[in-house]
């Protein structure tokens, strides 16, 4: 199960005149207010639009290979394997399990949604793994410390609302 997270592709990016970010047959829309980042490399990245009235946060968005999204068929087994020295090597920006602790975890629907400390970033951010058009979708959101926590998990949700409604 490690193979899901650890080799996730960052892929391409083709960005359309909407804000609507498309890579391997999976469309995201970001919440209201946030635009493309800049950057081709690396993960989908939004930022706050200027002058909207929004948290100051980067959403990003990573999505897996095709049959990825396997890895979440069965929740229990997946919290117990992101729970586990693994999967915490795999959430950790170096790959080191003692660096990330998951401060809190728990589902909407068939995502997780989770609120990550990791010692290699300044603040802990929410991460969800969803299952998307076959791939899993990793979407974070990281903030600012004027950003509480909460406000940061709203966003978390409303971004997932936004994933979910640009592939149904």
């Amino acid at each position: 199960m490690s193979i899901w997270i650890s080799n996730l592709l960052l892929l391409t990016v083709t960005t359309l005149p909407t804000p609507v970010a498309q890579a391997t047959g999976v469309a995201l829309i970001p919440p209201p207010g946030f635009c493309m980042g800049e950057g081709d490399d690396g993960p989908i990245r939004y930022d706050p639009c200027a002058d909207a009235d929004v948290p100051n946060a980067v959403l990003t968005a990573r999505i897996g290979p095709e049959g990825s999204a396997e890895a979440l068929r069965d929740l229990r087994q997946a919290v117990g394997w992101i729970s586990s020295a693994e999967g915490r090597i795999a959430l950790s920006t170096r790959g080191v399990a003692t660096d990330v602790q998951i401060l809190e975890l728990g589902s909407r629907g068939d995502a997780l949604l989770m609120l990550v400390r990791d010692r290699a970033l300044p603040l802990p951010f929410w991460r969800i793994l969803v299952p998307l058009r076959g791939r899993l979708v990793t979407l974070d959101v990281t903030g600012d410390d004027m950003t509480p926590i909460a406000a940061g998990r709203t966003l978390a949700e409303v971004f997932l609302g936004q994933a979910r409604k640009s592939n149904e």
